[in-house]
């Protein structure tokens, strides 16, 4: 049986701006073809996890991975590896 290839996979990821923490160790991960809705309140970090999965936030430990272009602990993703992201990835705020 063939194994099934997550289509999202978040691993510990933690973002944070100067010594304020955004996010903490977020982990987890979509089938292809699975919708999920992210809820919370304002202010809980919806956007800069969507943000990070875009490739707009760095991350300070944890990984990404979107259809196998991955997204690790430290600077932005640029040139083709931030193409072939976008080219996976939208979003609309």
């Amino acid at each position: 049986m063939a194994e099934i290839v997550k289509t999202l996979t978040l691993n510990g990821v933690t973002v944070r701006r100067g010594e304020r923490q955004l996010l903490d160790q977020v982990s987890f991960a979509a089938d292809p073809g699975e919708v999920l809705a992210i809820m919370g309140a304002s202010g809980s970090g919806k956007t800069t996890m969507l943000r990070a999965i875009s490739g707009l936030e760095p991350l300070a430990s944890g990984s990404i991975d979107v259809n196998g272009v991955r997204l690790a602990a430290g600077p932005l993703p640029r040139g083709a590896h931030l193409r072939d992201l976008h080219r996976q990835v939208g979003i609309v705020f």
